[in-house]
Order: structure tokens, then sequence, then C-alpha cells
């Protein structure tokens, strides 16, 4: 929590507790000492706070959104109007706080409020006047440009995210669109997982626009303002509990690898003091290849595009059709296939490659998700289409590598073939 929030928040609990203490023993000395705190707090809050880009959650929830911005406000207004009221001497109807904030809330919902009885004295009645036109205001753009979108949103809303097990997503990068589409896809099933997007303050309008774009689709996720840069940030979005991170080239820094090499430093620091077994993965983007060698040990895995782009491109001459395999593989959607990997049924356990490989293609064969084993992964080493002598008998923990159309559960499919 910043010095900022915490000064504000002493001052408003002091604040509302003042407002709240006299109700109940009536003092113009304590009216004088509400009037003294309220002024300052209502132009800070209107000239500064505001417009502060908050990046603790409860600042971001009192001085950035309208409801919120509005409810305080209010408070402000209202207990400061009063308090003055009394100050000025506002006659029989409005000489405690109590009198005073009822007959002043009158104006809040409804215009025809000075049915209630004008205060006597001209300060007071232009204090109450210039306390009614504030409300108005403070309604109109605040309340009133939040309450009836967040009515209509009621049924469509996201959730509030999980933070455990999520994805952290950091990276002001064209392509996060991309990214968000093949996060949220159905076809993931099981395996989607809330998706909190760290966003820069310079992306952080595109990066809302993001999750609202997908907001049908998968109504858990997040935008939260930071950097991976950043030790605090991290801490935001609660990365040490996440499944993974994924750092991706802000492409408006001047030098968008050095960025997300550093990032992946950072965050690798971060995650010093978690065992490696439940340490979430981090997985980088750069886009040159001497980047890619570089921070390979700070790095679950590194993807470099122009060094892979080589790699296939050379393939490519030997067998075309390759760039059709891995164009259907990577675009997660209903009508391409995935690489899915689940752990092996502990049936299969003590059983061979071959007999699990067989089972799960004769079990799926005649579905509308036919899967083909490709491998199996042991601990961190992968066994892609391994031969007898390299791979013979499955071990508990192993885990299946599959192409499916679908994620699918594999325990469940082979118990129908038995």
């Amino acid at each position: 929590m910043t010095i900022k929030l915490i000064f504000v928040l002493m001052l408003s609990i002091v604040f509302l507790g003042l407002s709240g203490f006299s109700f109940f023993f009536h003092s113009k000395v304590l009216a004088r000492f509400i009037v003294g705190l309220g002024v300052p707090l209502i132009l800070l809050t209107f000239f500064y706070f505001w417009h502060l880009p908050w990046k603790n959650k409860l600042g971001r929830i009192i001085f950035s959104q309208p409801v919120w911005k509005g409810f305080y406000m209010h408070f402000l207004l209202l207990f400061t109007g009063a308090a003055g009221i009394i100050l000025a001497g506002g006659g029989a109807n409005y000489n405690t706080m109590g009198n005073c904030v009822v007959r002043m809330m009158l104006p809040m919902f409804a215009i025809y409020g000075w049915e209630a009885g004008n205060p006597s004295g001209w300060l007071a009645i232009l204090i109450f006047s210039f306390a009614t036109v504030l409300f108005l205001i403070n309604g109109v753009f605040n309340f009133g440009s939040a309450l009836v979108p967040s009515i209509a949103k009621f049924f469509n809303r996201r959730k509030k995210v999980n933070y455990k097990n999520h994805i952290v997503v950091w990276g002001c990068n064209t392509h996060l669109d991309e990214v968000i589409e093949q996060m949220t896809c159905s076809v993931l099933g099981k395996e989607r997982r809330p998706i909190v997007i760290l966003s820069d303050l310079n992306f952080i309008d595109e990066a809302n626009s993001i999750a609202q774009r997908y907001l049908e689709k998968w109504n858990e996720i997040e935008v939260i303002q930071g950097t991976a840069l950043n030790v605090d940030d991290l801490k935001n979005a609660k990365a040490k509990s996440a499944m993974a991170v994924l750092l991706l080239p802000p492409e408006k820094e001047e030098n968008p690898d050095l960025t997300v090499s550093l990032a992946a430093m950072t965050v690798w620091d971060f995650f010093a003091d978690i065992d490696v077994k439940v340490r979430p993965r981090v997985i980088v983007k750069v886009d040159d290849p001497l980047f890619a060698s570089r921070i390979r040990h700070v790095a679950d895995k590194v993807i470099c595009a122009s060094r892979r782009d080589f790699l296939l491109a050379a393939e490519a001459v030997f067998f075309p059709v390759v760039i059709d395999v891995y164009s259907d593989l990577m675009k997660i959607s209903e009508d391409t296939n995935e690489i899915y990997v689940e752990k092996i049924p502990q049936l299969y356990a003590g059983k061979t490659y071959t007999e699990l490989a067989t089972a799960i293609l004769t079990a799926s064969r005649n579905t509308e998700n036919p899967a083909t084993v490709i491998g199996i992964m042991r601990d961190d080493e992968l066994f892609l289409n391994p031969s007898q002598s390299k791979l013979d008998t499955l071990i508990e923990n192993d885990k299946v590598l599959v192409i499916s159309m679908e994620n699918l559960n594999i325990e469940n499919l082979l118990e129908k073939l038995d």
C-alpha cells in the first residue's frame, strides 16, 4: 500500500469518525474539524486523487471506479455541507448534524428536496445550494455513468478472478489479442485457467478492451496495471500462486527483447524461494536468437520466432506439408487439432507405451474426438514417438502427449473400453 493511499485513507477514517461522532455529540468545535478536514479532502480528491494511476487495488476501487468514486464524494459533500450549515447558523431545522444530513439527503435523490424547508441565513442557503449542485453533478458523472451500464452487464459479468493456478500475462504487444483468444478457447476444457493481464499504463485501455472482447467466451479475466519488472506488481497479480507467467516483448519499448529479458530475470528471482516442483512456469517470447540463448537459465521455455521460422523453412524444403501441420497444431479452435498433456491412468503404470497408445487410439477412433498418442513426458524429459529400447514400461506420474480436436479425459475414455 502506497504512502499516498495510507495518507488519504487515514484522513478519510478520521473524517468519517468525527462525522459519526457528531450525530451524538453536538458541538460547533466538532463541526469546524469536520469542515477543516472535508474541504481539503474534496479538493484533493477532485483535482488530484481521481487523476492518479493507482496501482493498489483499493486505490483503484475508491478513486477510479465511477460508482465508488460517487459514494466517496457524496459522503464528503454530505457531511462537510452539513457541518458548514451548522457553523453558518442554519436555523432550528438545521442545528444538529442529524437534522442537516436528513434534510440534505433529499437533494441527492429528488430535486424537490427544498420542501424540507430552507435553512435560515444567506451563508447557510449558499452552502446548501452549492452542495445540492455538487450532488447532482457527482450523481450524473459518477453514479449515472456507471450504474446503468453495471446493471446491463450484471447478467454477463466477469467472475472474480481466482488467484490460484491462474495465468499471468505481461507485454504490451499487438499479438496479445491472439494470445488471449487461444487461452480462452472452449476446447481447452478443464485446462482453461483464470487470466490476469498485467498491463503498463500506456496499454491499459487496449488490455481492458481485449478482456471485454472475450467476456462471453471466458469471464475470468482481470486487467491489473503494472509491469513484470516490478516485484510489487507481481505480488499484486499473485504471481507466486499462478500456474504460469507468460512474458511477451513490449513493442512500444525501444528494445523489446532486452526489456522482456530483464522482466524474465525479475520474475525468476521473485520465484527463487519457491520449490521447483510447485513453482509457476515461466514462458518467454523473444524475437532475437541472441537473447533467447542468454535467458534460457531464467525461463522454463523460451520461444524465438525467427529461429523457429528458419528451422521450419529448412524442413519445408523437403516436406512442404509440415507448414500446414504446424499451423493446425498451433491454432487452438474447434476446427483444429491441438497437443494435450495428461497424466497416464493409474491402471497403465507398469504397462508398455504401445499398450497405452493402442488403447487410446482404439477407444477414441469412432468418437467425435479421435486421439493419437505421440509421446511421453517423464519428469522434465520428453520421449517423442519413442522406440521400445528408449521407453518400454510406463511408470506412475508419467504424462502422455496426445493429438486431438479437444481436451479429453483419458481415464474415463479407457474405462469405457474396459
